[in-house]
């Protein structure tokens, strides 16, 4: 039975990044609720959807030579299963808010995020504070807006 219980908790723990990557996934979609109310995702129809994704890329998958191949199928299988899923709820405008989120939650995940060169995407070139500035050479053409 000890043995049992052993090979049960390796297999398990050989799973744990997909199911690191199913709870980014999720919050993600839960994330959407900040753009629009309406955008509201319950737990119990992701935990469905995850199933229905281990089952299906289980299925396309004709032979798997190593766990970390099973996991990349995995991962890349409900992914996909995410986005359409997330997709289907939201309007056209929202769409490719939902894969920038996506992306950058899962590279951010990897630690393959640069975060200063995401928030100069994400806000711009706007200087908070301009005290370490050096001083404006030509303030007669050059305005302070700029």
């Amino acid at each position: 039975a000890e043995q049992t219980m052993a090979k049960i908790d390796a297999a398990r723990e050989n799973y744990r990044p997909a199911g690191l990557r199913s709870a980014i996934l999720y919050f993600v979609l839960n994330d959407l609720v900040a753009i629009d109310p309406m955008y509201q995702f319950a737990l119990e129809a992701y935990v469905i959807l995850f199933t229905h994704s281990i089952k299906l890329s289980k299925d396309k998958k004709i032979a798997v030579n190593n766990i970390e191949e099973r996991l990349e199928d995995l991962n890349q299988f409900h992914a996909l299963a995410v986005y359409k899923y997330g997709c289907r709820a939201i309007f056209e405008r929202h769409k490719l808010v939902l894969s920038l989120h996506l992306c950058t939650r899962v590279i951010r995940s990897q630690n393959d995020l640069n975060e200063s060169e995401y928030m100069f995407f994400l806000l711009g070139g706007v200087v908070l504070d301009r005290s370490s500035q050096p001083a404006n050479p030509a303030p007669d053409w050059i305005s302070q807006q700029m």
